[in-house]
């Protein structure tokens, strides 16, 4: 019993690389979206624009959080992780394609919804 390497459920050779990768995500969105409204401020927008891009950054996520919850509690979670994936790696071709566009902050939503499909599944997937 002493001295023996117990065994675990869980993986940490996956679960320490999930865990960066989502502690670099979340850290990498809020500056995508200081850094989109620090924009808007240096191309002169006005005050009702700059509202709107801080309250979609904010609110986009939240009325969506709900819907995507439930289809990942009916069971799909890998079919929200999917779509996870998908929207991120759209919207960040997008950013890439096209970053000076009237879309950027369209494509930058993008990205930051899909961390709700994205992560969510697996974080949840661990905890329980």
């Amino acid at each position: 019993m002493f001295g023996r390497k117990q065994d675990h459920d869980i993986d940490f050779g996956l679960i320490v690389p999930l865990f960066l990768h989502c502690l670099l995500l979340q850290a990498m969105l809020p500056l995508v979206r200081g850094g989109t409204t620090y924009r808007g401020v240096e191309l002169d927008l006005s005050v009702v624009w700059i509202g709107f891009i801080g309250a979609s950054f904010s609110l986009l996520p939240i009325v969506l959080a709900i819907p995507f919850g439930k289809i990942m509690d009916r069971g799909h979670d890998a079919r929200a992780a999917q779509l996870g994936a998908i929207f991120m790696c759209g919207g960040a071709l997008m950013l890439w394609l096209a970053p000076e566009t009237r879309w950027h902050l369209l494509f930058a939503n993008v990205c930051w919804v899909s961390v709700i499909c994205w992560q969510w599944p697996r974080i949840k997937s661990f905890l329980c």
